[in-house]
């Protein structure tokens, strides 16, 4: 069954971690600042500098007003530069809260001023981040545009750090689509690059840590995948982060799932679904729901299952995603053929498999034919199959079997 792993495109322009205690300390002193700022560049910079530590502190409608202030207030004194970084910051807002058209508009008119500047990080940044939007929105292939756009850009001005990240994308990406070679090869050079990284840059460091992770737990390489969450995890609750703590909570989970350790996977789920249910992250808590049936449905209780995985798909239809909805049609078709409900299984299978089409998602397509050529080869096997339907049964069954195994080379 399909599972969520969240993995981190990684967004850039002015992103840092702090301790949170040091995070408050910040936001006190900016909004005292506040107070007796004139309506001028410092203010702005203030408030989008609030913007982007109040997103950091979870508390996103506050940053979002920041944000928008901000804006406002550079539109009206004219501070081209005040407006680029205000656009940014509010589509950083509402990346993180899963409003992804809304940051791909912000972000847009960002890259437009920084273009309009010659600004070549800030155009590198704002390209990167475009791409991790697209990303978000299954368009694999306007993502790589853009990251190869910010790529090129970070090699001319030899940004190194900038460069692991983009190339780090750019194997999520593959890995997203099934070509696992090209995602290793991104990977490894990503890790590469790191080597020479200071250890004070830990946005870049700890999320291909856990992209790498990610990648190593695709390839059943368990004990590398652990490592690399460890070490990612680390870094997060340094800083306090909850966001990505809860990423981290959820990928250790799935290791255990994988090792059989089904208790210790739904504590770390739960641990995961907590905090992004007080986060209000409803692209987060899907995700969890996702994972703690998949779980239970390992376990034999399809029931349970079944429930768990309708909570998932209302939230994946809140948010429009339509990876999500295509993964919690084919597990809800799963947990219905397991319970031998026949005609609802095909009718979710059927829908999991036009929107993973519509998405391109190899791995779901293969999917839906696995379980749809189980679904055929159980009727045709069912004692009160009426004879002549199971001739037809079969056929079906050898006809999604023989799509699935099409399927296979391209997937590794």
């Amino acid at each position: 069954m399909y599972k969520f792993i969240f993995s981190i495109v990684i967004f850039l322009m002015h992103i840092w971690s702090i301790q949170i205690i040091a995070q408050t300390k910040r936001v006190d002193s900016l909004e005292r600042l506040l107070n007796t700022d004139k309506m001028d560049t410092n203010r702005v910079i203030h408030l989008y500098t609030l913007s982007h530590e109040k997103r950091l502190l979870n508390d996103y409608n506050a940053a979002l007003t920041y944000g928008l202030q901000s804006l406002q207030l550079a539109q009206e004194i004219n501070h081209e530069r005040g407006i680029a970084n205000s656009h940014n910051y509010i589509a950083n807002v509402y990346y993180f809260k899963g409003n992804f058209s809304e940051a791909l508009e912000h972000q847009k008119t960002c890259l437009k001023i920084k273009q309009e500047q010659s600004d070549s990080l800030g155009m590198a940044a704002a390209l990167n981040n475009i791409g991790a939007i697209y990303d978000k929105l299954c368009k694999y292939t306007e993502a790589l545009n853009n990251y190869q756009n910010c790529l090129q850009i970070q090699n001319k001005i030899n940004d190194v750090a900038g460069m692991a990240v983009t190339i780090n994308n750019i194997g999520v990406v593959y890995e997203k689509q099934g070509l696992n070679e090209k995602a290793k090869e991104y990977h490894e050079q990503a890790l590469n690059l790191i080597q020479n990284m200071p250890s004070s840059n830990t946005d870049a460091l700890s999320n291909i840590y856990l992209n790498v992770g990610n990648f190593y737990l695709k390839q059943n390489s368990y004990k590398e995948a652990l490592s690399y969450y460890q070490k990612y995890l680390k870094i997060k609750e340094y800083a306090g982060d909850k966001h990505q703590m809860a990423n981290a909570y959820n990928n250790i989970g799935v290791v255990f799932e994988k090792l059989g350790n089904y208790k210790g996977a739904i504590k770390q789920h739960q641990a995961c679904l907590d905090i992004m249910n007080e986060l209000g992250n409803k692209e987060g808590m899907a995700d969890s729901y996702n994972n703690l049936g998949v779980i239970y449905e390992k376990k034999g209780d399809y029931a349970d299952a079944l429930k768990i995985h309708f909570s998932s798909l209302k939230l994946q239809k809140e948010i429009s995603n339509k990876k999500g909805m295509a993964t919690s049609y084919v597990n809800i078709g799963i947990a219905q053929t397991k319970l031998q409900r026949y005609k609802d299984a095909q009718h979710y299978l059927n829908k999991g498999l036009e929107i993973s089409k519509d998405i391109g998602s190899r791995k779901l397509i293969q999917l839906c034919y696995k379980w749809m050529a189980n679904l055929n080869n159980q009727l045709a096997a069912a004692d009160d199959a009426p004879i002549n339907k199971r001739e037809t049964y079969s056929l079906k069954a050898l006809e999604y079997t023989n799509l699935y195994n099409e399927l296979s080379d391209s997937i590794k």
